[in-house]
């Protein structure tokens, strides 16, 4: 699993034995078997919330959301935008752009944003993909973020399951 993540062992096993802990995977031998998808993934959203509060994001706002593709080098989106993109549900007014690399964004910047810029590492990125021209985080990231915006948690929870029974998860 350290080859698969790119995270060091010390670190995977911290993580899997709290997730143990918290009843959430259970160890069979020498693999670990996730008990509730679901349950898991809000405890990601859980995470994901002190994460995105933590961060302190730049607020911006693009009157013309296209601007960030063309800014934006190696990011992927989330948030209700992305949603709106995958799914329809949301007004798709916020948009969570995760980069590597800030580029020069300071005529954007505003008291009333649209858009919330995070400089993150590139596990953020795994799982991507490219829909209608842009980058998207992966759909269990994008359910994790919408749980932990608290406004869309039934649309992330019906993305979710969809995704799981389709994934054959």
């Amino acid at each position: 699993m350290k080859e698969r993540t790119d995270l060091s062992k010390a670190f995977l096993s911290k993580i899997l034995a709290e997730l143990c802990d918290k009843n959430l995977v259970a160890k069979e031998g020498e693999r670990f078997r996730v008990v509730s998808k679901e349950l898991l993934l809000r405890e990601w959203a859980s995470v994901r919330r002190e994460v995105l509060r933590s961060l302190r994001p730049l607020k911006l706002f693009f009157f013309l959301k296209t601007r960030i593709r063309e800014l934006f080098e190696n990011y992927a989106i989330s948030g209700p935008f992305a949603e709106s993109l995958v799914n329809g549900q949301t007004s798709g007014e916020e948009v969570l752009v995760y980069t590597t690399k800030l580029p020069k964004v300071e005529e954007y910047l505003s008291k009333k944003p649209n858009t919330f810029v995070f400089l993150h590492d590139e596990h953020i990125l795994h799982n991507s993909w490219k829909l209608r021209g842009w980058n998207l985080v992966s759909i269990p990231q994008l359910c994790a973020d919408l749980l932990a915006q608290g406004i869309y948690a039934d649309v992330a929870l019906d993305m979710f399951r969809r995704w799981a029974s389709a994934a054959g998860a």
